[in-house]
């Protein structure tokens, strides 16, 4: 982002004119206690990430790369 901060992207959620809603891996990435803490109740296999949502101006930089979520996702917006 232009401030300086990356974010982590698991899924594209809705595209509108000037924002774009995320849901987002943790900053302190994705384990066991990150998808624990996040588990519908009753649940044990859907695992709920935050949401986020920002205009594209703040948006500095995309890079976008396939890999597995358990190991440092790198899929994310990085500030440049």
């Amino acid at each position: 982002l232009h401030d300086g901060r990356s974010i982590s992207v698991c899924r594209l959620g809705d595209v509108g004119e000037g924002y774009v809603l995320l849901e987002v891996y943790p900053e302190e990435g994705v384990n066991e206690e990150s998808k624990a803490a996040r588990r519908k109740p009753g649940e044990t296999d859907e695992v709920f990430w935050d949401r986020i949502v920002l205009p594209y101006e703040s948006i500095a930089r995309v890079i976008v790369t396939v890999t597995n979520p358990e190991e440092q996702p790198v899929m994310g917006f990085h500030a440049q």
